[in-house]
């Protein structure tokens, strides 16, 4: 392997969030003054905007005098300090994650959520082995974020396994970019994971071409790094998902990628071909990353798709609504989980595949233009 940069990634020292002044609570009230919570809390040092409730017990408190608090709702579970209030989980919602860090070891062009240089491991560790005590029972599915989540080490272990212990059938989804995972020994740590096969690692790939890929994580040796982070997680008997963000620098390759994934990684799970984001680092590389030639975008896309499904992939399209898609690419069009991905214009009401399409992320309507489809139209 070429020489291994940034696979062990600290955070600048001095800058390590200090959970001591931390509550983590689920709501149990809404009131239109306040939220009333119960929870654990560490040290009874939560100021200004947290109060003691006037019942007697020294784990109810109540939120006052907070703005845009409209969207908590009873059952959420929130976690408080003297800085911010942090929505760790929204029980109406069937699109929750565990935010692992805000930490990452790539710097990749279109990061939509660019990452900040210092450890909040150690906070974001307790904080979810809390979390999960106060979430509900029924539970089948649930994604672990950042950042990159493998940063957690032993505490990305911790987390798993408690949520396998709570939820037997769970499917956990790690979106990571297996480069940590290149070196043997820090594979070797996630064997300690019970039941690997409830485990998927979403990586991305973005070239069959090394410096290609490097140039778009922003990372030497990122290529050889993910691509033995993904052999070594596969023969720990994780499940893999294969990512490919669709922009100007992926399209070229695109078809070659395929193939590439074809004779590298057989034992895909699910290769997903995602839609951009223009929000984050994407809005600042603009021109290195929008697509102008929708023509060739079609042709890569469908070359890609009808290779990889000719030999029986799992495939899928996801953030890419059915009016920028050929009739021939539809079937692999996937609804996102997530709301914020599901966003529709005004003219979207007038499409008859409304109800199944993707949609738009909330921050790419503004930059997408849309084409009603009417089934019965010749």
């Amino acid at each position: 392997m070429a020489e291994e940069t940034k696979l062990n990634f600290i955070g600048k020292i001095g800058l390590h969030l200090d959970f001591k002044s931390t509550f983590v609570g689920k709501v149990i009230d809404v009131k239109d003054e306040f939220v009333v919570l119960d929870g654990f809390e560490t040290y009874k040092n939560i100021k200004k905007k947290v109060k003691l409730s006037s019942e007697n017990n020294d784990n109810i408190f109540g939120l006052y005098d907070i703005k845009n608090l409209n969207h908590i709702k009873k059952n959420d579970i929130l976690s408080i300090n003297n800085r911010n209030i942090r929505s760790l989980y929204r029980n109406d919602s069937n699109s929750n994650f565990i935010f692992a860090t805000v930490r990452c070891n790539s710097n990749c062009l279109m990061c939509s959520q660019p990452p900040l240089d210092y450890d909040d491991t150690k906070e974001n560790i307790a904080i979810w082995s809390i979390a999960i005590d106060l979430m509900p029972n029924n539970i089948k599915s649930i994604g672990i974020t950042g950042g990159e989540p493998t940063l957690l080490g032993e505490g990305l272990v911790t987390i798993v396994n408690k949520l396998i212990k709570k939820y037997e059938d769970i499917r956990i989804n790690i979106l990571s970019n297996g480069r940590i995972q290149a070196k043997s020994e820090n594979a070797s740590l996630l064997a300690k994971i019970t039941k690997p096969q409830n485990v998927v690692f979403a990586i991305p790939l973005y070239s069959d071409i090394y410096s290609k890929h490097d140039h778009i994580v922003q990372a030497k040796d990122a290529f050889y790094q993910t691509c033995h982070g993904i052999h070594n997680l596969a023969s720990l008997g994780f499940l893999i998902e294969i990512r490919v963000v669709l922009h100007k620098l992926s399209l070229e390759r695109l078809s070659s990628l395929a193939k590439f994934i074809h004779f590298n990684f057989p034992f895909a799970h699910h290769i997903t071909f995602m839609g951009l984001e223009i929000i984050g680092y994407t809005k600042a590389n603009k021109q290195e990353l929008i697509i102008n030639n929708q023509e060739k975008l079609i042709q890569n896309l469908k070359e890609s798709l009808l290779f990889l499904n000719k030999w029986n992939y799992n495939v899928s399209i996801y953030n890419t609504p059915f009016c920028h898609l050929p009739k021939t690419l539809w079937e692999f069009a996937r609804q996102s989980i997530s709301d914020w991905k599901n966003s529709f214009h005004a003219e979207c009401d007038n499409c008859d595949l409304k109800t199944t399409c993707a949609g738009f992320f909330s921050w790419n309507i503004k930059h997408s233009k849309v084409y009603p489809i009417k089934v019965n139209e010749k």
